[in-house]
Order: structure tokens, then sequence, then C-alpha cells
């Protein structure tokens, strides 16, 4: 029985759910192996083997190692291309080259603004971070002009490399979920006839539907974690605690919570408290930086955007 392949990452991960959707259209055993982003097991020795760059996901078949959603997706397509969906990578020269180049389409012309979208309309509230409107603007112009495109290819074809479903179409799947089940603009699919459509589509495929379900799990199993703390908080609070450590009791929570985030793919460990002035710093993949300054009483912080600083407070 050949060894299941391994996938490190939380499935909530955009590249992570990428890869899963994969496996699941080739029908390809794989072990999902949780990576402790709070504990910076991303960052040990063990794990920059595999890789190099300390991100998820990481990927593992056999003694070969990869790195890279999309890169990964091409190597299972063509490593187990007789298993599950045959043709998800195409059957020939001319269907892998139109498969190709609306994966860069993707990778290079919807990815940037659509992936800043997700980021700014989806876990921004949830991290209570001030939103960047100027971004927002930018990046949802930027995709809506993408979509124009999509809208008149999908009106040709029934997917976007042809007429059947293929790597180029599930790649999309991650953000676009956020965005339609996540934030206030599934508009921007749903109110094109043929994007709409195509979204239909894809988004019911079975293999997307598992991967949803796996993603749902890992939400409670984080719900659950932020249940247990903020219990904790209570518990010291009625023992005695004073102001000042209760304070410390609940930043020390929130950090937590913020750190099990899986959208935080690039944390190098987990903040620990003092009495002095701390510096702890949150690393948001290639994208952003979160800085926690001074846990003196107050707290303030500066969030560094691709565009500009901005800066937040932490109330306790």
């Amino acid at each position: 029985m050949a060894t299941p392949v391994k996938v490190y990452g939380p499935p909530l991960s955009t590249a992570v759910s990428r890869v899963l959707a994969c496996l699941l259209e080739k029908d390809v055993d794989f072990q999902l192996i949780s990576i402790n982003l709070a504990k910076g097991e991303h960052k040990k020795a063990d794990f920059i083997k595999i890789q190099p760059f300390g991100q998820v996901p990481a990927f593992q078949d056999e003694n070969i190692s990869l790195f890279e959603s999309r890169a990964i997706c091409r190597y299972i397509c063509e490593k187990y291309k007789e298993k599950g969906n045959k043709g998800l990578y195409g059957t020939n020269p001319l269907a892998k080259a139109s498969i190709d180049q609306w994966l860069e389409a993707e990778g290079q012309s919807f990815n940037p603004p659509s992936s800043a979208l997700v980021f700014q309309l989806a876990f921004a509230p949830r991290m209570k971070l001030k939103q960047d409107e100027g971004l927002i603007k930018q990046s949802e112009a930027k995709l809506a002009k993408v979509l124009d495109v999509y809208e008149k290819r999908l009106g040709e074809t029934q997917f976007l490399a042809g007429d059947e479903f293929s790597l180029a179409d599930l790649s999309h799947l991650p953000n676009t979920q956020y965005l339609v089940n996540a934030t206030d603009r599934g508009e921007l699919f749903t109110s094109r006839e043929n994007v709409g459509r195509w979204w239909g589509e894809i988004s019911s495929r079975e293999s997307w539907k598992k991967v949803v379900e796996m993603q749902k799990s890992g939400k409670e199993e984080q719900r659950q974690k932020l249940l247990m703390m903020e219990s904790d908080a209570k518990d010291e609070e009625l023992g005695g605690y004073n102001s000042n450590n209760m304070k410390k009791a609940r930043l020390n929570s929130t950090l937590a919570a913020l750190l099990d985030d899986p959208v935080l793919a690039d944390v190098p460990k987990k903040p620990t408290l003092s009495d002095v002035d701390t510096l702890i710093s949150l690393e948001l993949g290639s994208a952003m930086r979160i800085s926690v300054l001074k846990l003196d009483g107050t707290s303030f912080g500066t969030c560094p955007t691709p565009t500009r600083f901005k800066v937040f407070s932490l109330t306790f």
C-alpha cells in the first residue's frame, strides 16, 4: 500500500486548502499534519528543511519535498495522472498550455487584489485591526477588471481553460470562498451572469465541499481554545488578581488567539509578557507586520501595510 503524501498546515489557509482540493480531486491519499504556528513550529530546523521560507503549506511525497501551493498541485497532477480526475491538468500539450495561462492569470492578476480583500474584509475585523479603505477600494477596482475579463471568457467556455473543470478553476476556490461567504463583496462574483454560474459550479464540487468541512472543523477548534482562555481569565479575576494582572491575562489571551489564527503564516514565536516595556513582532506572511508596544497599562500597536503605516489601540 502506497504511503500517503503529507501536507503541513491548517485547512483555513488559502494555500493549504488549494493543495487539499487538488488531492481530493485526484483521489490521492494524504495525511494533514498540524503545524502550531503560535509555538513557531514552522520556524524550527526540521520544518525549514522542507519549507525553506518557514511558511505553509509544505508537502512531502516519500523522499520528495515541495513548497508553493500551485507547484505542489502541478506535481500532484503529473505524478498521479492516472488517478481521480485525469483531466485536471490537461491530457495534451494544448490543454496544459491553456490551463497554465489561466493559472498564471490567477496567480498574477486575480490573487493580489482578492488576497488583499480577503485580509482587509474577512480577517482584519476578527483581528480588531482598522481596515484600509483606500486599499479596499483599489483592490476592488482591480478585481472587478479581472472579473470582467473572466465574464467574457466564461461566456465562451464553461470553465476558464475550456469546457472541463481544471486546475485553473480549482486555484480560484480558496480566495473566492472567503469573498463570497465571509465578506459583503460577494456580488463581485454573483452579479456577473457567467462568473456567478461558474462559481456555483466549481464551489459545488464534492472535493471543495470536503475542504470547507475541514475548514469548519478548524474554526470550531479555534473557538473552543478562545473560550477556554476566556474562562481561565475569568477564574483568575474571581481569584483576586489585581487590575494590572488582569490586563496582562487578557492581553495574553487575546495574543494567543491571534497567534493561533491560520492567516498568520509567519509568526516567529509565541510572545510572553513582562513588567517592562516589551516589543512583540508578529509577521503576517510577506504582506504585513504587527508590533505591539509598551505593555505598561495601556497598549498600542503599529500596523504597517504594503501602502502605509496605521495605528490602532488595544483595549482591555
